[in-house]
């Protein structure tokens, strides 16, 4: 994944994938709000590698409110689902009313299908972490879960505030189960009741944080396990915040 955009506008994007492990690419991009006061389209094209047109994109494009300090810009999020594969893609907001793009960006993604193989997915900075009361489509960009789904807003820009908080957040499939570890037993049954199966061991994967402030380290580096949380059977999440006012 090789993402390049205008140096004043921001872009961020990803392969992920879905809880059944199907592959997509995920986009954000982070306008300042003066920019955004107008209504505006999304449009864009996708080449493969035969360099023939595979995606065609034009639509209006919905804007999300994101906050930081005393400060609110917008964010635009798409998702694009093709089959596995290597591709060009080129993409950008434009006035609804016609002229000059408000902001461009151009990427190379590979979509790969490993539904069986350990993987993790891009890290995720974020501000703000909001919970869903719908239940969401299998591709839709950032939301994780479906029975509780939650809403990972990258913050393409990479700027934060003091009085924000750092979330950093990512997804990891089919991690192996801790050495060692054996099954939970399963609850007592009644007599005569079914017996149910041992859960399975819970996984067990180290991660490790540094945060520099200044291009300084804000604090030691940490390794310590990840707080996995199931999505789904072989699919986890994992994240935490970090309080930036306490540098």
């Amino acid at each position: 994944m090789t993402p390049s955009s205008k140096a004043e506008d921001a872009f961020w994007a990803g392969n992920f994938r879905t809880i059944t492990g199907e592959p997509f690419y995920a986009l954000q991009f982070y306008v300042p709000n003066e920019k955004a006061a107008q209504t505006l389209k999304f449009g864009g094209m996708v080449w493969n590698e035969a360099n023939q047109p595979v995606g065609s994109y034009w639509e209006d494009a919905t804007l999300i409110e994101v906050k930081s300090g005393s400060r609110s810009d917008k964010a635009f999020d798409r998702s694009i689902a093709l089959p596995p594969g290597s591709y060009r893609g080129s993409f950008g907001l434009f006035p609804a009313s016609g002229g000059a793009a408000v902001v461009t960006a151009s990427s190379n993604f590979k979509l790969e299908s490993h539904p069986n193989e350990f993987g993790v997915s891009p890290l995720i900075l974020a501000n703000t972490l909001t919970p869903l009361t719908r239940r969401p489509a299998a591709t839709d960009p950032f939301v994780f879960g479906m029975e509780k789904p939650i809403k990972v807003e990258p913050k393409a820009d990479r700027k934060f505030a003091k009085e924000d908080s750092l979330w950093y957040f990512y997804a990891v499939s089919n991690p192996a189960p801790a050495a060692g570890a054996t099954p939970v037993p399963a609850p007592a049954t009644t007599p005569g009741a079914t017996a149910t199966a041992p859960a399975e061991p819970k996984p067990r994967i180290m991660t490790r944080i540094s945060v520099q402030r200044d291009g300084k380290d804000a604090f030691q580096p940490l390794t310590s396990p990840a707080e996995l949380q199931p999505l789904a059977a072989g699919y986890f999440a994992s994240g935490s915040e970090i309080p930036l006012s306490s540098f």
